[in-house]
């Protein structure tokens, strides 16, 4: 099932999400994360392991943990890793 939920960041913090995803140099080839067969498949670009990409992602799981509907819906023990691609 998908959920779509709405306004889950705050305007300042979605601000701050959407400009690191702005910044192209703070990705890598997508690759580097699949295993060996799907490798050479995947066509994406993820955020690497930068602060700010770190902080953005922080930013994200922060406010899905205090989102009513999303902790109703999902019920996590714990967000296991989220990804920016």
């Amino acid at each position: 099932m998908l959920l779509q939920i709405q306004n889950v960041l705050s305007g300042p913090d979605l601000e701050v999400v959407q400009e690191v995803a702005a910044d192209e140099t703070l990705f890598v080839d997508g690759a580097a994360t699949a295993g060996w067969r799907a490798a050479e498949r995947k066509n994406n670009r993820q955020g690497g392991s930068s602060p700010l990409i770190k902080g953005a992602l922080k930013k994200v799981e922060q406010a899905l943990h205090q989102n009513a509907l999303f902790q109703s819906a999902a019920r996590p023990k714990a967000i296991a890793s989220l990804m920016l691609s």
